[in-house]
């Protein structure tokens, strides 16, 4: 009879602890380092002037405040909204199912004031990048899901590996690209 308890306690914590297995968590992996993304914001820009395309920016961070990570992009989808499939990455986007404007920062610091005082920060600015991000949707919660592979070379030709999941509530908002 005690093995049978006992046995029942272990299936118990067994099914407790499997539950979270297939949950992806919300993360950014910047050469091996991964931060968890607990924050997202979407806003909404409509459509350009031709009405050919939607713009969405996106940023995903670490924490509201003062993220220690982050990575914010620029959406081209079409008039509709945003629509399930892989969009590419384009520095001269502007088009439907390409994205561009990419920073990504991690390690980041501040001091009291709030002011960054350490960390990194990419932009395709100063990188080559490529890549691509596929959207989905969780059929539990509805949420989006966004897979983001990127690659960035800078100028020595050193190249730089981003991977990111995001699978949380947006918040609308606003959001600078920089």
């Amino acid at each position: 009879m005690r093995n049978l308890g006992y046995l029942a306690t272990l299936a118990c914590l067994l099914i407790v602890s499997c539950g979270k297995i297939n949950e992806e968590e919300s993360n950014l992996i910047v050469g091996g380092s991964k931060t968890l993304l607990r924050y997202g914001v979407i806003e909404d820009n409509g459509t350009d002037t031709k009405i050919t395309y939607r713009v969405y920016d996106f940023e995903f961070r670490s924490s509201e405040t003062n993220p220690s990570a982050y990575i914010k992009f620029r959406l081209y989808t079409p008039t509709s909204g945003i629509t399930l499939g892989t969009y590419t990455y384009d520095y001269y986007a502007e088009k439907k199912g390409t994205f561009s404007y990419v920073t990504v920062a991690y390690g980041l610091r501040y001091d009291s004031k709030n002011v960054v005082i350490e960390g990194n920060v990419l932009t395709d600015s100063d990188y080559t990048m490529s890549g691509t991000i596929v959207i989905g949707r969780n059929s539990d919660t509805e949420h989006y899901t966004f897979d983001i592979n990127l690659e960035l070379k800078d100028k020595e030709n050193r190249i730089e590996t981003i991977k990111s999941h995001f699978e949380k509530v947006l918040n609308e908002g606003s959001v600078l690209l920089y």
